[in-house]
């Protein structure tokens, strides 16, 4: 089972993060072995606050993992990632590639990735991290799929409120046989004392 490691997992790593260290370092013990996107490498390397120094040093660090490529099947699905959750495209293809790989994604960003629907995540910050995550020769994995969220009320729930709304905002109805307007009676009305006074 791969796990692909999110750009923001490295920068925590890079920082001297011990629980992401101790994270790989497990992953590393069961034979599993961590993998990034090629968006990943461009991301970390392309930073401008990257020193020769500390360049040579992240270099290393990828060079010991596996590396995905975008490959036709990333890039379509990147696409349809994009359409439904907005996210921004190094994320999109990230995601996109956890899950053509059929990996678990390794990242800090539950709250960004959790709008990917059938996405598995872990977070190595996390009190549980990789001891949610069984060995890979030992069945599929018992991550849980984050929790789906919507921009906006599902359909339903913002039908059922909509109703409620239109029925308290509607008018009370009428009784049977009453009129907008009263009727006018059928004799006219008695001029006003001031017209009397104008007509003398």
């Amino acid at each position: 089972m791969p796990f692909v490691i999110d750009s923001n997992v490295l920068v925590y790593l890079l920082a001297g993060d011990e629980r992401v260290a101790r994270c790989l370092r497990r992953l590393a013990e069961r034979g599993e072995r961590a993998s990034v996107s090629l968006i990943t490498r461009i991301e970390v390397l392309g930073h401008s606050s990257v020193t020769p120094a500390a360049e040579e040093e992240i270099r290393r660090l990828l060079d010991s993992m596996d590396t995905f490529g975008i490959s036709d099947a990333v890039v379509e699905r990147t696409i349809t990632l994009r359409r439904a959750t907005r996210l921004k495209l190094p994320d999109a293809v990230i995601a996109a590639t956890a899950l053509e790989s059929g990996g678990v994604l390794v990242t800090h960003d539950l709250r960004g990735f959790g709008r990917v629907s059938g996405l598995r995540v872990i977070d190595p910050l996390s009190a549980a991290g990789l001891d949610d995550v069984p060995p890979s020769d030992t069945g599929p994995s018992s991550v849980r799929e984050p929790r789906v969220r919507y921009r906006g009320r599902p359909a339903d729930e913002s039908t059922r409120r909509g109703g409620r709304a239109r029925r308290r905002c509607a008018s009370p109805p009428r009784p049977a046989g009453a009129s907008i307007r009263p009727a006018r009676p059928d004799s006219p009305s008695p001029p006003s004392p001031r017209r009397q006074r104008k007509a003398r």
